[in-house]
């Protein structure tokens, strides 16, 4: 990687977590888990990008590139109900969509 990619990457990476509606996901007070396997009762293997965690509650992240598709909103909802079948309570499902802006979406 040189010194033009990383700095891009370094933009990028500022502009998720300074992000007026992620800010305090990204703050030095969450419980995080970045990519940690979750097993549903069927045996199947999940693996969303970040679960931030609060006590009881928590707010799954998953990144993607490219345009929105019906398949990672049913994926969040995937994640979710496994989640919650765990007692957790998921207080918010964030899409967050890296491509020459950064887009968010609330599922």
């Amino acid at each position: 990687m040189d010194i033009t990619d990383k700095q891009e990457l370094e933009l990028e990476i500022s502009r998720i977590i300074s992000h007026p509606d992620l800010a305090d996901y990204f703050s030095a007070d969450a419980v995080v888990y970045r990519e940690r396997d979750i097993i549903s009762p069927e045996g199947e293997i999940l693996r969303p990008d970040r679960l931030n965690f609060i006590n009881d509650r928590v707010t799954i992240i998953d990144y993607k590139t490219g345009k929105l598709q019906p398949g990672h909103k049913q994926q969040m909802e995937v994640y979710a109900s496994i989640l919650e079948k765990m007692d957790f309570i998921v207080e918010n499902k964030i899409l967050i969509y890296i491509n020459d802006d950064v887009n968010i979406i609330f599922v």
